[in-house]
């Protein structure tokens, strides 16, 4: 089916005080894990690509770009549930302005090493072209500590007079805050400040997005859900299934093993071959947290 706007998704998501989970991966293979697990959740879905990622990966070659985003597109359209298709987090502006010609219909740029008054005039200049296009704009005002591409220092907690200033110059359609959430793995999870989402949400009337999910407490994340966050970034989660999956199948193959079916060739010792019920099993159970599942 044809991506979904991400404005139209947010709203039926606020309508029904769910919240719809982003699952960042890597390749074609876990996109499709991650767009299977949500027709088997009826669930609707954001996936895409990390902004940074994709550049190293392709070594900063644009040419490149092309026909990676154009096939995850084309895996989203495919999907028998609502997508939209995200070039997450990004601090290369040129290939952010370059991803609205390849297929996403939400983009993110960020880069905290910028002041705020640049940060300011970059994303209100993206999100006038990206509304031209029917492209929504995310952005986030500080990062949530302990990110391994962090560029800049403010990791303080979102202050609501100054997300609504923010919005209002930027005129973005959806604003990542920083509540209590932070990239760690701490055992139990972090809890999250739902007083503060809350007045945040008193300010800003567009949807309020919570990076760093994969570390929060599930009750906490509940009640954040309640208070007004409407998308979930989830990375960590995803790759931790992934990663156990290969670690276990790379353990049993000993030191000799196929060279043939150990890679692409889909069978029971294949490395990658488990990941794709493993991405599943995580991001369903992340779907019924976040109340999505049987939204579709």
């Amino acid at each position: 089916m044809p991506l979904i706007p991400f404005n139209d998704m947010m709203d039926k998501a606020n309508a029904g005080s769910y919240a719809v989970g982003y699952f960042e991966t890597w390749d074609l293979h876990s996109l499709i894990a991650v767009l299977r697990a949500a027709e088997a959740a009826r669930s609707p879905v954001i996936v895409g690509f990390s902004g940074i990622y994709l550049p190293r990966f392709l070594g900063e070659e644009p040419r490149w770009f092309a026909s990676y985003a154009q096939a995850g597109r084309a895996a989203a359209e495919a999907a028998q549930v609502p997508v939209s298709y995200i070039f997450n987090e990004s601090y290369f502006l040129d290939w952010v302005y370059d991803s609205m010609d390849h297929g996403f219909n939400l983009v993110m740029y960020s880069d905290e090493g910028l002041t705020y008054e640049e940060r300011v005039a970059k994303i209100g200049a993206l999100a006038k072209k990206a509304h031209g296009r029917s492209i929504a704009v995310e952005a986030e005002m500080g990062e949530p500590p302990d990110a391994p591409h962090a560029r800049g220092s403010d990791f303080s907690m979102t202050d609501p007079d100054e997300a609504e200033k923010f919005v209002q110059k930027t005129d973005i359609d959806a604003l990542g805050v920083v509540v209590g959430n932070r990239h760690s793995d701490l055992e139990g999870g972090v809890e999250l400040d739902i007083g503060l989402i809350e007045r945040i949400g008193v300010k800003v009337n567009i949807p309020l997005v919570l990076h760093a999910g994969s570390s929060v407490d599930e009750q906490s994340m509940r009640e954040a859900i309640r208070a007004g966050i409407r998308k979930v970034n989830i990375g960590r989660a995803v790759k931790t299934a992934a990663f156990h999956s290969i670690q276990e199948r790379a353990s049993n193959t000993g030191s000799r093993y196929p060279g043939y079916e150990v890679l692409g060739a889909g069978g029971a010792v294949d490395l990658f071959g488990g990941t794709d019920e493993a991405i599943g099993d995580a991001v369903r159970s992340l779907m019924e947290l976040f109340g999505s599942t049987g939204r579709a």
